[in-house]
C-alpha cells in the first residue's frame, strides 16, 4: 500500500511479506519513499490483509479479521482495536470481507449466497464501525445513500468509494466488481440487490475474493499515483 501519492514528501510503501510461500511467519515492512532502508515489524500469528486510511490514522485488517491502528512513527507498530461482531457472534461470519472508507464512516463489506432461484445470486451487506463505545461495535448499514463502492476480485485490489455517481450517469447504493471476462459486474447493496442485478450476467461468476498468482483487473484512480500542484 502507498500511504500517499508518489510525489508526496511523506509517502510510505507498506508491504506484508513472508520468507517463503506457505510460511506462517509474516512481517510488515515499511519503506519511506526515497529512503535507503526498510523498517520491519514481525507479526506473531497473522498476516495483514488490508490497510486503509481513516480520519487521519491507518487501520489494518489482519487474516483473522481483527482491526488494528497502525503507527509509522516514532516506530512501526500495531495496536488492536477491541471490537464486537453483530448478532453476538464470536468471530467474523464472512468468508473474506474487506474494509472501505465511505465518507466519514468505515465499512466492512462482503457477500453471502442467495438461496432464491430468481434475482441476484449473491447479496452484499455493509456494516459500519461505531467507535463511540468500548469495545467498538459493527452496525448494519441499510443504504449507502449517495455513494457507490468499487472492488476487485483479488484481495490486494484496493477498495474505495465515490460520492454522487449520478454526475456520470450511474446509480447510487451499488457496488462495481471488477472482473476479467467483462469489465465489471454491478451489484445493488441490501434490499436493492435484485433490482440492480442483470439476469444476462454469467451464472458461473465467482464472487469470493482470493489471492491470485496472476494479476487480476482492479480499479485505480489518478491520485493514487500523483498529487496536484497543491500537493493534494
Amino acid at each position: 500500500m502507498l500511504t500517499a501519492p508518489l510525489a508526496s514528501h511523506d509517502a510510505h510503501l507498506l508491504v506484508c511479506a513472508a520468507p517463503k510461500q506457505g510460511s506462517t511467519q509474516h512481517s510488515l515492512l515499511d519503506w519511506p519513499l526515497g529512503s535507503d532502508s526498510w523498517s520491519e515489524l514481525r507479526l506473531n500469528d497473522s498476516r495483514i490483509e488490508q490497510i486503509v486510511e481513516f480520519k487521519g490514522q491507518f487501520i489494518a485488517l489482519d487474516y483473522e479479521y481483527r482491526l488494528h491502528t497502525l503507527s509509522l512513527a516514532p516506530q512501526l507498530g500495531l495496536q488492536e482495536i477491541s471490537t464486537v461482531w453483530w448478532d453476538d457472534m464470536d468471530a467474523c461470519p464472512y468468508l473474506r470481507p474487506w474494509l472501505v472508507v465511505c465518507g466519514d464512516i468505515l465499512l466492512i463489506v462482503d457477500h453471502y449466497i442467495s438461496l432464491l432461484f430468481d434475482g441476484a445470486p449473491v447479496n452484499y451487506e455493509a456494516y459500519r464501525l461505531d467507535m463511540s463505545t468500548v469495545p467498538a461495535v459493527w452496525v448494519k448499514v441499510e443504504k449507502l445513500e449517495n455513494y457507490v463502492l468499487f472492488i476487485g476480485s483479488d484481495v490486494r485490489s484496493p477498495a474505495f468509494s465515490c460520492i454522487s455517481p449520478g454526475r456520470w450517469g450511474r446509480r447510487n447504493n451499488c457496488l462495481y466488481y471488477a472482473y476479467y471476462d467483462v469489465p465489471w459486474i454491478l451489484h445493488g447493496l441490501g434490499d436493492e440487490a435484485d433490482a440492480v442485478w442483470d439476469p444476462d450476467n454469467d451464472p458461473d461468476i465467482e464472487f469470493k475474493r482470493n489471492w491470485y498468482t496472476q494479476l487480476q483487473p482492479f480499479w485505480v484512480y489518478p491520485s493514487m499515483f500523483y498529487a496536484d500542484a497543491d500537493g493534494e
